[in-house]
């Protein structure tokens, strides 16, 4: 039995224990340099994915938590520092030379698949992008309150939707009296390009299909236009969404509380 806390390398083959480590809840393998990142207290670390043992490490900030980070096609960003100095830093993805550092927003960050824009979001209503080459802050943005802190490029297109933390601590609502909003971004400007707005809250990010952005609101599936925002149709579930969506080869694999249904795009 697997003891709680640990991050495994398991054997496909056999199912057998091949390593064990301290667990950390930020980590992703990266194939393309055949390692896998984890995020620690001390920093990200590069490590064997067949013996887990660590290559190299980006150290942390001192006194701070397990740094966000994200991968680009060559370079690992990640954001780092006590409150009110974060810094977003820049390392090589082969052997962890730093690269850059700038000041930044205190936000969770993605990498635009084409390796070009690292974008901050606080979740609170403020979006930057920075340049991935050097750091450079592009844009900065006001969101819509409340949404989720991940957003999700695609192509000239910057996705977001609220999340489940539109209550605050005393169970006032904070956001909306729609909290089931979907925003697009031009990922050029930073200009806003659509808002939806839905009765029932937004359980999943955005999933890109084609000319579609998928996002599960309550217990339903709808389907939008990345173009223009306006929903193309509406697919109810059995149950309860239970996470994000897949989309795979025209299939739309959506998991709910009475299992996985899947219907062809």
């Amino acid at each position: 039995m697997l003891e709680p806390g640990v991050l495994c390398g398991i054997d496909t083959a056999s199912g057998r224990v091949l390593w064990r480590t301290d667990m950390s809840w930020l980590f992703t393998p990266d194939p393309k340099h055949g390692v896998l990142f984890r995020s620690t207290a001390d920093g990200v670390a590069a490590c064997d994915p067949a013996t887990g043992r660590e290559r190299w490490r980006v150290p942390g900030a001192r006194g701070a938590e397990a740094p966000a980070f994200a991968l680009g096609p060559d370079t690992v960003h990640l954001v780092a520092g006590p409150k009110g100095n974060t810094r977003l830093y820049a390392y090589d993805a082969t052997g962890g030379a730093p690269r850059w550092d700038v000041p930044a927003l205190d936000g969770t960050i993605t990498a635009a698949p084409d390796g070009r824009t690292v974008y901050l979001h606080d979740g609170r209503g403020r979006l930057h992008a920075h340049s991935a080459a050097d750091g450079r802050r592009i844009w900065t943005a006001t969101t819509a309150p409340y949404a989720r802190d991940e957003v999700v490029p695609y192509g000239g297109t910057i996705l977001l939707s609220s999340g489940d933390s539109y209550h605050g601590e005393d169970g006032r609502r904070l956001g909306d009296d729609r909290p089931g909003y979907v925003l697009a971004h031009s990922a050029r400007t930073g200009r806003t390009l659509w808002r939806q707005d839905r009765e029932q809250p937004s359980w999943t990010l955005p999933v890109p299909a084609g000319r579609l952005a998928l996002v599960g609101h309550d217990t339903a599936w709808w389907a939008y236009d990345i173009a223009t925002g306006e929903p193309r149709w509406r697919l109810a579930c059995h149950g309860a969404l239970a996470d994000d969506p897949v989309v795979r080869d025209g299939m739309l694999y959506g998991p709910n509380t009475e299992g996985v249904r899947a219907v062809r795009l």
